[in-house]
């Protein structure tokens, strides 16, 4: 019962995920207030700066628990295992409609902070660079 409760809940995941995503990445989409989108990779094209990776292997080395380059199923459950884990704040083995949006708070929380550590490093390494020109 338990497994198919969590293959529903990461199938409902992706699905929603793909219906939230809709037509981001099509060459002149439109938003829902009818302005032009920008192209597949964004506006500021496929590269980011400095050290960015594509989400792929981004995705791949952070679920990649033996290093191999591959995620095999094991890997991607247990991946997944953790995350359910982190939404089901009371431990009953169950998420609710509350405790999805509070770890989704949660998470986008961390997120920042991680960006806000990582924007810091980089201006701070810019800065010595410059320092040493």
């Amino acid at each position: 019962m338990k497994s198919l409760l969590l293959t529903s809940l990461l199938a409902a995941v992706f699905v929603s995920g793909a219906a939230l995503a809709g037509n981001h990445g099509e060459e002149g989409a439109k938003s829902e207030d009818g302005s032009e989108r920008h192209g597949k990779h964004g506006k500021h094209g496929r590269h980011m700066g400095p050290g960015h990776r594509p989400r792929g292997e981004m995705v791949i080395k952070k679920i990649d628990e033996n290093g191999d380059g591959q995620v095999d199923l094991e890997e991607y459950m247990n991946h997944h295992r953790e995350r359910f884990a982190e939404m089901d704040l009371n431990g009953d083995n169950l998420v609710t409609s509350e405790e999805a949006r509070e770890a989704g708070k949660a998470m986008r929380e961390k997120h920042r902070e991680a960006m806000k550590a990582a924007r810091k490093a980089y201006k701070e390494s810019k800065a010595a660079d410059e320092a040493t020109e």
